[in-house]
């Protein structure tokens, strides 16, 4: 249950930025800082119940996908790592793409239920992109949108080579990060 309960919490309250009137009730109660560094805190915890809990799921398989699922996974992780990279950084592709991490989350989300046919990992992923998908419907209802500003080609350049990095330096320690090593499945 400690699985379950962590993604309820992390769900429900990633929820409370998108409703204005309960997060103005939290950030005036409590004041900003206070708001976001308790907000941080329990999504921490979180995050850590869906870990810790990852191990005492009792788990299913349905089915073992086959080897080129799981390297077009892996192909489809160069794009998730580039957009993540550009939600973070200053570049040109914000002009261009509104949700680059959501969209990157809901690209990985995708990719690992391609590589993964168990319920723990099924329950986890399409959560993820349950709550991408609802996540950009609910930030485009937003009245308030500021378009990204033009930068120089170098800031995409930088964009490119820090994700070009991150990829090979995920792929390399996914086993030891998350259980999972992901190299043999660059052979072919």
């Amino acid at each position: 249950m400690l699985y379950i309960s962590g993604l309820i919490i992390f769900y429900c309250l990633h929820m409370v930025p998108f409703n204005y009137k309960l997060r103005a009730v939290f950030s005036n109660t409590l004041g900003e800082k206070l708001y976001k560094l308790l907000f941080s805190f329990i999504i921490l915890c979180s995050i850590l119940m869906v870990i810790w809990g990852w191990h005492d799921f009792s788990n299913l398989y349905f089915y073992e996908p086959p080897l080129i699922m799981k390297q077009i996974h892996l192909l489809i992780m160069f794009p998730v790592t580039f957009l993540w990279v550009v939600a973070e950084t200053p570049n040109n592709v914000k002009r261009f793409v509104r949700h680059p991490m959501l969209m990157g989350t809901k690209l990985w989300a995708f990719g690992h239920l391609l590589a993964n046919g168990d319920l723990r990992s099924m329950i986890l992923f399409l959560s993820i992109m349950f709550f991408s998908i609802l996540a950009v419907v609910l930030s485009n209802r937003r009245k308030y949108f500021k378009p990204a500003k033009s930068m120089s080609l170098s800031y995409d350049l930088v964009v490119l080579l820090i994700s070009i990095l991150g990829y090979f330096i995920l792929a390399y320690f996914h086993g030891d990060l998350f259980g999972m090593p992901v190299l043999p499945y660059f052979t072919l």
